[in-house]
């Protein structure tokens, strides 16, 4: 749990850092949007991503724990 905290604690400051860094950028406000807006959509496909592959991992841990124990219910009714 606390790698997880570590990694969403450094995913939030490094998104924020590349909003802030954006919006202080000499650049139009136009195209300053436009990149915040992109850059979000690709930390928002990143996240999505990340929280799929953890969700597939927890199901398969899942599973395997409810076949051990199916194979220990069925070796103690023996």
């Amino acid at each position: 749990m606390n790698s997880a905290k570590v990694f969403w604690s450094g995913l939030g400051l490094f998104a924020g850092g590349a909003v802030v860094g954006m919006l202080f950028a000499p650049a139009q406000g136009k195209h300053t949007r436009k990149k915040i807006v992109n850059t979000t959509a690709d930390y928002m496909n990143e996240l999505k991503s990340k929280a799929d592959d953890l969700m597939e991992n927890i199901t398969e841990t899942i599973d395997i724990v409810k076949d051990e124990a199916d194979k220990l219910t069925r070796k103690l009714k023996r």
